[in-house]
């Protein structure tokens, strides 16, 4: 793995230790063990509260708030915005909209206001609330059995920040621990996800986890594609008959040398989403679980070079040179994450451009760190 900042978040269980068996590895891949993740946990939040409460306070502006933020933090990432309409006919003061950072180290900010200003949080609109969370806030809406691997599904990477590194990492976890320890985490995951509004968006919860760690876990026996996800548009755009095939059986994941990358970075969605609980009971239904964990052999470079350079390419795009460019720069920023540690992907980049390219063609996947090295 290349360093250029901050060590990447860590990955482990908190509760309980999966030896992950990896043919032709003889060790087992270097997770924290549960006293050390709670205490990197604890020292991160505190740290975090510490510079949050001398620096952002209750009364700034909007505008104010964001500067400080990422003065405090240099490598925060704004995750987004959530605002609710203020009911008729009430007084209650309850805050009406939040915004929320990601700190790193699993450790999000959220800011509420009152008086959001509009459709969207105006600049000037006061912040009311600061708080830090973490996962480990939600542990009393989990069953303690299942806690560790819920977390290790949050791990997971949604496609507006894609790692394929990650996807590896957890799914090999999930799949050591077997099909039903595995569906029950998944499962538990997305009832979590549902719960609260609120909760899921000030700890960044995804439902569509569920859904591209299942995409992995499990195969159509027959070696077919496996069914097309009911989630909308794909975007970028693309041919509108995309979807699972030969070419593509696990759209829109795909896996080449054992690394999995995603052809879609959101979807546009003009009704409901397909329910990840559907998936997945269609695949405990109809589909086999994979019988051995994800062993890249190949770097990330490599394989999304490969990716891009075939036909089936240019066809998804229908030879459209524009659209095939926003394709190759999101693929850029999934090697980009998979091969370097702490990096800023907000900057596009072509996948020819990327830098230290020769270092990133000569990394190979470590069974003991499961990290690219």
């Amino acid at each position: 793995m290349l360093k250029i900042a901050n060590s990447a978040p860590k990955i482990g269980i908190p509760s309980v230790l999966i030896a992950i068996v990896i043919a032709g590895c003889n060790s087992q891949p270097a997770c924290p063990t549960n006293a050390t993740r709670a205490n990197d946990q604890s020292a991160a939040i505190n740290q975090a509260r510490n510079e949050v409460a001398t620096s952002i306070m209750p009364g700034m502006t909007n505008d104010e708030a964001g500067k400080k933020v990422f003065a405090k933090f240099p490598n925060a990432l704004y995750l987004g915005s959530l605002i609710f309409e203020r009911e008729k006919d009430t007084s209650e003061k309850k805050p009406l909209g939040f915004q929320s950072y990601d700190l790193g180290n699993e450790v999000h900010l959220v800011l509420a206001y009152h008086q959001p200003g509009g459709p969207a949080i105006d600049e000037g609109a006061e912040v009311s609330s600061v708080e830090v969370v973490t996962f480990h806030d939600l542990a009393r809406a989990i069953p303690p059995e299942r806690f560790s691997d819920v977390m290790m599904v949050n791990e997971a990477p949604s496609l507006k920040s894609f790692d394929p590194a990650q996807l590896i990492r957890v799914c090999n976890v999930l799949q050591s621990g077997g099909k039903d320890r595995a569906v029950a985490a998944l499962r538990a995951y997305v009832d979590l996800c549902k719960l609260d509004t609120v909760q899921s968006f000030k700890h960044n919860l995804d439902e569509q986890r569920a859904l591209w760690v299942a995409r992995i876990l499990f195969e159509n026996p027959d070696g077919g594609p496996l069914p097309a996800l009911r989630l909308g548009v794909a975007l970028p755009a693309m041919d509108s008959q995309v979807g699972p095939s030969v070419t593509w059986p696990l759209y829109p994941i795909v896996v080449d040398c054992d690394i999995p990358f995603t052809l879609a970075e959101g979807y546009a969605l003009g009704g409901q989403a397909e329910d990840p609980k559907e998936y997945l009971d269609y695949c405990v239904r109809n589909c086999r679980f994979r019988d051995h964990p994800l062993v890249p052999t190949a770097s990330p470079y490599r394989s999304a070079t490969k990716i891009v350079s075939g036909d089936a390419w240019r066809n998804m795009f229908n030879n459209d040179a524009e659209l095939m460019e926003i394709g190759k720069m999101s693929l850029a920023k999934q090697v980009m994450r998979a091969s370097i540690r702490g990096v800023d992907v907000r900057e596009l980049r072509p996948l020819d451009q990327l830098p230290d390219v020769k270092a990133m063609e000569q990394l190979r996947w470590s069974c003991k760190s499961q990290r690219f090295e």
